[in-house]
């Protein structure tokens, strides 16, 4: 049982993109048009063929590791809450069920903070660099 988690998890980090990455990214919508929520997309990530600029570029390898790291923090955060159902009744099984999980929400709030931050810099820097 103890083998199961980790591999489980490294399973799911290792082919959770591939499933993402099985989604429809042209975005056509019923009647063969294109939805303005997949151009707005496809414009954004650099995917419509046009060059992108370094911010862009570096916004979204930002956007890409926050989103893997908060992944990770989901995955914590479910190991201390397996942890805490099968503790039994032993005390410091729940106690280490806490402390990851009181990790785990902390991490959670840098993530978010770090997102915030990095968010608000790479659009104030992109708005600054375009011409208009």
């Amino acid at each position: 049982m103890k083998k199961l988690i980790p591999a489980l998890t490294l399973f799911l980090v290792l082919f959770m993109p591939i499933a993402v990455g099985a989604q429809d990214f042209l975005g056509a919508d019923y009647q063969g048009q294109q939805t303005t929520a997949f151009a707005d997309f496809k414009t954004k990530s650099g995917m419509d063929g046009k060059e992108s600029s370094l911010v862009a570029i570096i916004g979204n390898v930002v956007r890409i590791v926050l989103v893997l790291v908060g992944i990770i923090v989901l995955v914590i955060i479910v190991y201390a809450g397996f942890l805490w159902m099968t503790a039994g009744g032993n005390e410091d099984q729940v106690k280490k069920a806490k402390q990851w999980l009181i990790n785990a929400v902390v991490g959670l709030a840098l993530i978010m903070a770090a997102y915030a931050i990095s968010s608000f810099v790479v659009t104030n820097l992109s708005s600054a660099t375009t011409i208009n």
